[in-house]
């Protein structure tokens, strides 16, 4: 198997909701061809960790790795959308500390 056929697997498992059988075949592209250099595996397993409900300290240094690593990467530029458009927003409601 291949990387990009490890990915298609994966992706193919979490669209029947299968995400255990995506985790291992993630779990592969990782450790055979050095997946946690690939930006779409990375992506892949972040998907995958969140329905099978990890929490931030699974999740969080992979997005750190992409971040890092693939800045341009469209999830990337979207996360970071996203993640702009939710800190002008709190601003708006924002509480401040009354001092008496």
């Amino acid at each position: 198997a291949s990387l990009a056929l490890l990915n298609c697997a994966a992706v193919a498992h979490m669209t029947a909701g299968n995400y255990a059988e995506a985790e291992m075949s993630l779990s592969e592209a990782q450790t055979e061809f050095n997946g946690a250099g690939d930006a779409d595996t990375l992506v892949n397993t972040v998907v995958c960790y969140q329905h099978l409900g990890k929490g931030a300290a699974a999740i969080d240094p992979i997005l750190s790795t992409l971040k890092s690593q693939f800045a341009a990467h469209p999830f990337v530029e979207g996360l970071k959308r996203v993640e702009g458009a939710l800190e002008r927003e709190s601003i708006k409601y924002k509480v401040e500390a009354i001092v008496a």
